[in-house]
């Protein structure tokens, strides 16, 4: 009985942390896109920036 409580127990601690790594995981994804966004964003800004300089 114990066993079979403690291996219940185990499994949903266990299913518990797997669900919250994956969350981990997909927060670290959206990040990194967010800072992709903001990166070219700021490459395009500063292209034109460039250019117009150049242009003046």
């Amino acid at each position: 009985m114990k066993q079979s409580f403690i291996k219940v127990i185990f499994n949903e601690l266990k299913t518990i942390f797997k669900t919250s790594n994956n969350i981990e995981q997909k927060k670290e994804v959206a990040l990194f896109d967010y800072f992709e966004v903001v990166r070219d964003n700021l490459a395009c800004t500063f292209q034109k920036i460039i250019r117009e300089y150049e242009r003046d």
